[in-house]
């Protein structure tokens, strides 16, 4: 498959919207009017349902995306949520662990 540069935009797009989306997400307290949406509620159930987040994910952006240009900004959107969901996720449960286990041992 060549990649066009409209192709190739589209799936910067789409890398770019879902960012976007998770960037939303991890700052939704933020926000006046959705400061009480529990955050740590919804992030912890993503972090202990990875594959169906995942799959909820890419059900939305291929059902919502069609056509040549509709799939590569879907391949983008991909890229970004398995980023996400697969790798910093696991990151930041780490980090949140070894933090409360150092201050345990404090």
């Amino acid at each position: 498959m060549i990649l066009t540069p409209s192709s190739t935009s589209a799936g910067l797009a789409g890398a770019g919207y879902w960012a976007l989306l998770w960037t939303f997400l991890f700052k939704i307290t933020s926000f006046p009017f959705l400061h009480r949406v529990p955050k740590d509620r919804i992030l912890g159930w993503i972090e202990n349902h990875k594959l169906q987040t995942l799959i909820m994910t890419e059900v939305f952006n291929l059902g919502t995306h069609s056509g040549i240009l509709g799939v590569t900004f879907a391949l983008g959107g991909t890229v970004v949520n398995s980023f996400v969901i697969l790798v910093l996720f696991p990151i930041r449960a780490f980090l949140r662990n070894k933090a409360k286990t150092v201050l345990i041992t404090v």
